[in-house]
């Protein structure tokens, strides 16, 4: 299940797992928002890599470590930007449950 909204020049978007643990994963964006679609990046795209990375994620890792490999490993992953549009990923934010969360980013 996923969850998109997109504000200004930031997208915010969560995947529940479906499996293990039930984390929530929020990815946050940023970069210039293109003139010609008035997108950031193609949601499809950013869907399929926190899909892919999350299927490949040791989910038995402790939620710090977990946080710190899905950030590397989406990081890795987002040259999924429209043409001549450059999108920078600045934090993943893990979700424990609905009151506690890990954030982690450069």
């Amino acid at each position: 299940m996923s969850d998109l909204e997109c504000a200004g020049k930031n997208i915010r978007m969560a995947r529940r797992a479906t499996f293990g643990p039930n984390y929530t994963v929020e990815a946050y964006l940023s970069g210039p928002i293109d003139p010609g679609s008035g997108l950031l990046a193609n949601l499809i795209d950013i869907d399929h890599v926190l899909k892919a990375t999350t299927k490949e994620a040791n989910l038995n890792a402790s939620p710090e470590t977990l946080v710190s490999e899905l950030f590397k490993s989406v990081a890795t992953s987002l040259p999924v930007s429209l043409p001549g549009v450059e999108i920078q990923l600045d934090k993943i934010r893990l979700h424990i449950n609905e009151d506690l969360y890990l954030e982690y980013g450069p």
